[in-house]
């Protein structure tokens, strides 16, 4: 995911969040909706469940990434030995490569 966008989808997110809760905040009533409890107790339960979530999805992509990594790294060696045994029936170079007079 490029940087950029990563950091749009951030402030596009922020942004549809903080619209959202404004809109909320101009159609409650005067006492608000939650009159026997603290009145941020809702915002903090949707934040908090939001949080979880999107911890959610970084730990899967971490597990996903961290096993294609796993992944390509066990292709590259399997790769390596196949060449071992490849170069092992070609013939061997003399390790003296000075000319004979």
């Amino acid at each position: 995911m490029n940087v950029g966008m990563g950091i749009f989808a951030v402030v596009a997110t922020t942004g549809i969040t903080v619209t959202v809760m404004l809109l909320a905040r101009r159609r409650a009533p005067a006492g608000s909706y939650f009159t026997d409890g603290d009145r941020a107790s809702g915002v903090f339960g949707v934040l908090a469940t939001g949080f979880s979530v999107l911890l959610g999805f970084i730990i899967f992509l971490a597990f996903s990434s961290y096993d294609d990594s796993r992944s390509g790294a066990e292709s590259e060696a399997t790769t390596v030995a196949q060449q071992v045994q490849t170069a092992q029936f070609l013939p061997s170079r003399r390790l003296d490569s000075s000319p004979k007079s």
